[in-house]
């Protein structure tokens, strides 16, 4: 995933279909993954650290350090 790349974006006709998203802490290094699995229903992860959230679409992964880049 390239600097200005946006995975896995969903747009306002396509919420319906919405698989997952992120809740990131803005004081603490903590992000909550939000995700539906295989059959609709949602599941949760709390990620801190070195965490990484798997991006299906594109099958690649998103890490805390990469979410917080600048930030801490």
């Amino acid at each position: 995933m390239g600097p200005g790349s946006a995975p896995c974006l969903l747009g306002p006709r396509s919420v319906q279909n919405d698989r997952g998203y992120l809740i990131v802490d803005a004081e603490t290094l903590f992000v909550w993954h939000f995700w539906r699995d295989g059959e609709g229903h949602w599941q949760q992860q709390d990620l801190t650290g070195d965490g990484e959230i798997p991006l299906p679409c594109s099958d690649g992964v998103l890490t805390l350090p990469q979410i917080y880049r600048g930030v801490f």
